[in-house]
């Protein structure tokens, strides 16, 4: 993606965390955010109904920490401690490399690997448990 090599721009999470106003988000996203957990809560239950242990990973795309990617993960980070779901927030520690991108959403094999080490960090201890 040649627009993506010429404008790439990747908002890491410590640059959001400090220019975003959360609750200035969080009420200009309340709707989603609202629908957005409620799916989660559904694949959570449902996931039980099948004896399996849901994880929730966050994500990002090429432009790192965005408003609405960011308010959506921020957002299942403090559900996942409220209702004590397992979840693995890969975008906070995601280094916004350019070769880890093929496109605007598609991670390259370098960007995969990257994204799999972090799971599998945190996979092992869920694993230990």
């Amino acid at each position: 993606d040649t627009k993506l090599k010429s404008n790439f721009s990747y908002i890491e999470y410590n640059t959001a965390i400090k220019s975003y106003n959360i609750d200035n988000l969080n009420k200009k996203n309340k709707t989603k955010i609202k629908n957005y957990l409620t799916r989660v809560d559904k694949l959570y239950k449902e996931s039980l109904k099948i004896n399996s242990t849901p994880i929730f990973i966050t994500s990002v795309t090429s432009a790192g920490h965005a408003e609405v990617i960011f308010m959506l993960n921020y957002s299942l980070i403090e559900h996942c401690k409220l209702k004590n779901y397992l979840c693995i927030d890969v975008a906070k520690d995601l280094s916004g490399e350019l070769k880890f991108w093929k496109d605007r959403t598609h991670t390259s094999k370098d960007g995969s690997k990257a994204i799999a080490d972090l799971i599998y960090k945190d996979l092992t201890k869920y694993i230990k448990k």
